[in-house]
């Protein structure tokens, strides 16, 4: 005895059925000013959807230019370093050869970097002289004499400590000092500090 299937209505009534309950729905829409029950269930799973893939692709849009930009300034970067160091020191015996010419002599300063820009009215070169490139020359002679680790290590400690604060020339030097008290250290801050 076979067995008859189940269903009670026939798979082309389904589809019948389905079909006039998608027109009626259409209909409903379009008489209603197309705010009927498709619009309602678009407006809350469709509209929101396509906002959140939207504003996903955005953000991938703007990730990658923001790593093409990065790796632009990286390149950059390392062009202008690349410039700047091949023209002055392309090593480090470069660096040690420009010590021996420029900040030896320098040891027979006179002016401190630290003094006023008052001490300077009259002589404007002189500020930009004795302070920025003295400031300069102060700080590599302190790392020529402390050495790389300990140099460093104080500069770690300096930021460390005063980060986000007004600081002084003795906020440095007591830095320094606590890193470094031999005579040369003390030399050096002598020749290139007017301290108070």
């Amino acid at each position: 005895m076979k067995i008859k299937n189940q269903s009670s209505l026939p798979s082309k009534y389904w589809l019948l059925i389905i079909a006039v309950v998608c027109i009626l729905l259409m209909g409903i829409e379009h008489f209603t000013g197309h705010a009927g029950p498709v619009t309602f269930v678009a407006n809350y799973t469709v509209i929101p959807m396509e906002k959140g893939i939207s504003y996903a692709g955005t953000w991938m849009s703007d990730v990658s230019k923001n790593f093409q930009t990065m790796k632009d300034m990286t390149k950059e970067n390392k062009k202008l370093q690349k410039k700047l160091w091949s023209d002055k020191y392309s090593t480090r015996k470069d660096m040690d050869r420009w010590f021996q010419k420029i900040v030896i002599p320098q040891s027979s300063r006179t002016k401190a970097i630290n003094r006023s820009v008052s001490d300077y009215q009259d002589k404007p070169d002189e500020y930009s002289n004795s302070v920025y490139e003295g400031g300069e020359l102060f700080l590599y002679e302190l790392w020529k004499t402390m050495g790389d680790k300990t140099f460093f290590q104080m500069l770690h400690k300096y930021y460390q400590t005063y980060q986000f604060q007004i600081v002084t020339t003795d906020d440095f030097l007591k830095t320094v000092r606590s890193y470094g008290t031999d005579k040369k250290v003390e030399r050096i801050i002598g020749r290139y500090i007017e301290e108070k």
